[in-house]
């Protein structure tokens, strides 16, 4: 029996998706196979937390490991920006072969000794195309769309409960009343008690959004510390990315409504679902938005690179959705209500008149 027959397997149990034939079948599998009955615990439960005398011979095991895979193209090659020894870092697997389905309902950590002198740094990172899910130490949930990285070093729950969001997050935050919730963008940090609310902060993209489901939440943006502003649920607040370089911010009706603003949520009335957090159901959805703020998404969403040559074009407002359509299928669509040619060169694209 292939390697691939057992991932596939592995695949659809964590997916929720077996039937009771393919579940006997992959027990059967894993009897016959001790050493994918170890990547099967680990991806199903997670890893234990090692002792320190084996800590040495786990990493080096799972290193061998990890590369082999990597050479399959299973998995994405980890980034690695920060001196390894110095943090723990959870690398979410996007296979080849496991789809989604890993990268949402499992994980590796990999688990790195830190330096005396240093504090511990926690890294959660998803590839593009993949999205994923962790919970924190104090129950807090955390789903991370495509292109994300959250950090929490290891004060987290001691005093306040920090951590750091680059992209894109939905936050599920356990309530504890003498612990606050805080999380820190590169435009605005965000304090919660006990709440669950949406935040996009892809530092390419031309604004950074905080969007509440429930509970209430604390605005502060970065470097304008009487600039906090307070949401009920069902609000979003959207700040230009810009903002931190004014030296000023312009009174209201003098142009601060497109450097700060608050709107309503707005549901979809056919189900009752929130654009915002659609991502976390593997469905794009895009309102009024400009072709290149699309194109930005969809590179993240797809894994691509896309350029578009004429500006005009660039502009051009669009509205849609894509759940389960490939890049040549959702781009093909856009071709619909906006005439454009495009041609596809591995991973990029030229969209042209």
């Amino acid at each position: 029996m292939s390697e691939e027959r057992f991932l596939k397997l592995l695949n659809r149990k964590i997916a929720g998706e077996a039937t009771i034939q393919e579940l006997e079948e992959l027990e059967q599998l894993l009897k016959t196979r001790p050493e994918w009955q170890k990547m099967a615990d680990l991806l199903l439960t997670g890893p234990p937390a090692p002792s320190p005398e084996h800590t040495h011979a786990a990493e080096a095991a799972f290193a061998a490991q990890l590369v082999k895979m990597q050479l399959r193209g299973l998995v994405e090659t980890p980034a690695a920006d920060l001196p390894a020894r110095r943090r723990k870092k959870w690398i979410w697997i996007p296979a080849a072969t496991l789809l989604v389905a890993v990268a949402i309902y499992g994980g590796v950590l990999l688990l790195r000794q830190p330096a005396p002198e240093t504090l511990a740094t926690n890294e959660m990172v998803t590839p593009p195309k993949a999205r994923s899910a962790v919970k924190l130490p104090d129950g807090t949930r955390v789903w991370l769309n495509a292109s994300s990285r959250l950090t929490y070093n290891e004060e987290y729950g001691k005093e306040k409960r920090e951590v750091r969001l680059t992209g894109e997050a939905f936050f599920d935050v356990a309530e504890l009343a003498d612990k606050p919730f805080i999380v820190h963008t590169a435009v605005m940090d965000i304090t919660v008690l006990g709440t669950a609310f949406n935040v996009k902060a892809y530092p390419d993209d031309k604004s950074t959004a905080a969007s509440l489901i429930r509970g209430s939440i604390a605005v502060t943006i970065k470097n304008r510390a009487k600039d906090r502003i307070t949401l009920q649920p069902d609000e979003k607040l959207v700040v230009d990315n810009g903002i931190t370089r004014l030296e000023t911010i312009p009174p209201a009706g003098a142009g601060r409504q497109t450097l700060v603003a608050v709107n309503k949520l707005a549901y979809n009335p056919a189900d009752s679902t929130l654009d915002e957090t659609q991502w976390m159901h593997n469905k794009l959805v895009f309102r009024d938005e400009s072709f290149r703020e699309l194109a930005a998404r969809m590179e993240r969403w797809y894994g691509v690179t896309i350029d578009i040559t004429d500006p005009q074009l660039q502009e051009k407002r669009l509205s849609g959705s894509f759940e389960q359509e490939t890049i040549e299928q959702a781009i093909e669509a856009l071709t619909i209500t906006t005439p454009f040619r495009f041609k596809k060169t591995g991973d990029k694209i030229v969209i042209y008149r």
